[in-house]
């Protein structure tokens, strides 16, 4: 009867001592800033490089970006994810590997054609590849007739 007692007994100081360290660790380690140990990118290896090089220059850019974030407590995971991930994908294209880029390229039709309803000032050159603008009251390209000849009567003196 005495051991069914003891485990019914509350826990000892010793175990209540550990149990509020332990929620203060706890509670300590949740306010800690988050640091993040790896990209959240996909980095590939760049033309004529080897699995080697790329080993070494992804760790290399790790460090280094790792080395470029100051977590704060009150910034946000998600910022200091994107600064650490900044940071490495300019490291790994300045070593020439291939990196995911964001936004999009959209052409204007034509290529270097001027948006439609564009109109240059007077006597501004156009854009390299453009169209002239059309030409006004001018006479069509190429050798031109020469005039009629007009033969009128002479006329009386007065």
């Amino acid at each position: 009867m005495t051991d069914s007692l003891r485990q019914l007994s509350p826990p000892s100081k010793g175990w209540l001592r550990w149990g509020w360290f332990l929620l203060a660790a706890l509670t300590l380690a949740a306010c800690a800033p988050f640091v993040p140990t790896e990209p959240g990118i996909l980095a590939l290896p760049g033309t004529g490089k080897n699995l080697e090089q790329f080993q070494a220059d992804d760790a290399e850019c790790r460090r280094y970006a790792g080395s470029r974030i100051t977590p704060a407590a009150d910034a946000a995971s998600y910022d200091v994810q994107r600064r650490y991930d900044a940071a490495y994908v300019q490291c790994m294209y300045s070593k020439g590997h291939k990196v995911p880029v964001s936004g999009g390229y959209t052409a204007t039709p034509g290529g270097n054609m001027p948006p439609p309803g564009y109109v240059p000032l007077p006597g501004a050159n156009p854009p390299p590849g453009a169209a002239p603008p059309p030409a006004v009251n001018m006479p069509p390209a190429g050798p031109q007739p020469a005039p009629p000849q007009v033969n009128e009567a002479p006329r009386d003196k007065p």
